[in-house]
């Protein structure tokens, strides 16, 4: 028997069966761990990005508001000041629809992460491997998706 023959029968007999049996479901584990490790560290990065932005705009509104509100104090006339107060005032509101808007942007994002984590752990879950020998090129198969692996040398290239 050649020596590639020997090899591949060993690997679907015996090596194949024990993989699938003891060491997939403990990489399939880790694999899950690993992919909720990285989700977590983009999620929290966006919503760390996500609520800077969100608070620079809110602070910038308020500063709007204070240099209006300062306006206002120094204003020459009376009708002045209420203008500037009038202004003031719409960027206050403005700041507040803003801090209104990061809060419910917050739970929108919450809420779509764990969607998201949910879908990669259910896909996660459904993830298969499997080994075929029955073409001239061997498959692995993870999932949905074949790979296509070297062809082990045939009996007639072991025997030079």
């Amino acid at each position: 028997m050649a020596i590639w023959q020997w090899v591949k029968e060993v690997t679907v007999r015996l090596f194949w069966p024990w993989f699938k049996e003891a060491a997939w479901p403990f990489i399939h584990e880790h694999l899950k761990d690993l992919i909720n490790f990285f989700l977590d560290i983009f999620i929290e990065k966006f919503k760390k990005w996500a609520s800077e932005q969100a608070e620079k705009r809110t602070e910038s509104a308020n500063q709007k508001a204070d240099e209006f509100a300062q306006k206002a104090k120094s204003a020459q006339t009376q009708e002045d000041a209420e203008k500037f107060r009038a202004v003031a005032q719409v960027w206050r509101e403005v700041a507040e629809q803003f801090r209104q808007e990061n809060e419910a942007l917050k739970r929108k994002l919450d809420e779509l992460s764990q969607e998201v984590k949910k879908e990669a752990l259910e896909k996660t879950n459904n993830l298969d491997v499997d080994l075929d020998f029955s073409a001239d090129k061997p498959k692995l198969m993870i999932g949905d998706t074949s790979y296509d692996l070297p062809a082990l040398p045939s009996s007639d290239d072991t025997k030079s």
